[in-house]
């Protein structure tokens, strides 16, 4: 679950407050199958969330009403009327409240990216291989002209002729054959 929840990715646009969940799998179905179950559960919790809150205004809703046919039938006067007009001023609120959410649905939906990759996204092996390739030939190239240029080693005798004076005694013959 620690991998999957690690390919798992989500954004919040900052201007719509839309949420973008991205997966990332082995094969483009399985990303849009992992991106699709966790973008299905945040609406499901959302949509539980608000739930909740529509059925604790109906219990206060049902609780209100309770308390206000318990107060009209008590009998009449100021200050029945009273606690009967708070207490219905109080049921139209809490009603206003229900239709705001309830007019405010959906909360949350999945919108579906409308097409799916038909290849891997990213660097194929052989343009891999290709890269390594170039870039080996490269170093190998950038290796050589280093140590050529920092080679201090006298190998001809034009070379020591450059740096002495003194006579070129002998010579050791070159074997082509080697």
């Amino acid at each position: 679950v620690s991998a999957l929840a690690n390919s798992v990715t989500g954004t919040v646009d900052a201007t719509t407050g839309a949420l973008s969940i991205t997966a990332t799998a082995s094969t483009p179905e399985r990303a849009r199958a992992v991106a699709e179950a966790y973008s299905q559960s945040f609406v499901n919790q959302i949509q539980s969330v608000v739930q909740a809150q529509i059925n604790k205004i109906t219990t206060n809703l049902t609780s209100l009403n309770g308390k206000i046919e318990a107060l009209q039938l008590s009998g009449s006067g100021p200050l029945i009327t009273a606690q009967i007009q708070a207490l219905t001023n109080t049921s139209a609120t809490l009603l206003a409240e229900q239709y705001n959410i309830q007019s405010g649905e959906p909360y949350a939906s999945v919108q579906v990216a409308a097409d799916l990759p038909t290849t891997a996204t990213g660097l194929g092996k052989s343009k891999l291989l290709g890269i390594g390739f170039v870039a080996g030939l490269l170093v190998g190239i950038g290796i050589a002209l280093v140590r050529e240029q920092f080679d201090t080693r006298l190998r001809t005798s034009p070379d020591i002729e450059a740096i002495t004076t003194a006579p070129i005694l002998a010579e050791l013959p070159h074997d082509s054959e080697v």
